[in-house]
């Protein structure tokens, strides 16, 4: 018998901070600190003007993280939050349209269409379980179902 052996590639040690470069060998210069809003600015032009500031402050910081030489699971990661909001905001209007139907079903009497609706319920709640939170990381349960303003029970 002949054992394969396969040879992995060496791992480089990732740094510790990822340097943005603004051009190949250079660094980017931090960015500008909050400058302070002209004596003679309205509130709202002086809020325009700090909103416009906190945005390129974002950006400069979101190019060392998207940019090339940032994480190289930024990206994918990032797609994969979109897409779990998505998902979830989906289940959720499925569950209110259910809502909407079971209720209409029970007002009518209808026992066929509530019958039908709870099968329905019962695969929208199975596909929208892993997406949701019924427990916390700890271990502690919330009461009714995390209702607002519902304690914590351990």
């Amino acid at each position: 018998m002949s054992e394969s052996v396969t040879k992995r590639k060496p791992r480089r040690a990732k740094p510790a901070t990822v340097k943005v470069a603004t051009e190949p060998g250079g660094e980017a210069e931090p960015p500008p600190q909050l400058p302070e809003p002209e004596p003679g600015l309205s509130p709202e032009e002086a809020e325009a003007e700090r909103r416009e500031y906190l945005l390129t402050r974002f950006w400069l910081s979101a190019r060392g993280f998207w940019g090339k030489n940032g994480y190289r699971l930024a990206w994918p990661l990032s797609l994969g939050l979109v897409v779990l909001i998505v998902a979830t905001v989906g289940f959720q209007y499925g569950i209110n349209v259910w809502n909407r139907a079971i209720f209409d079903a029970i007002e009518k009497h209808d026992a066929r269409a509530v019958f039908h609706l709870t099968g329905i319920f019962s695969r929208l709640r199975s596909a929208a379980l892993p997406l949701g939170w019924r427990r916390c990381s700890c271990g502690c349960r919330s009461s009714a179902a995390g209702a607002p303003g519902s304690p914590m029970q351990c």
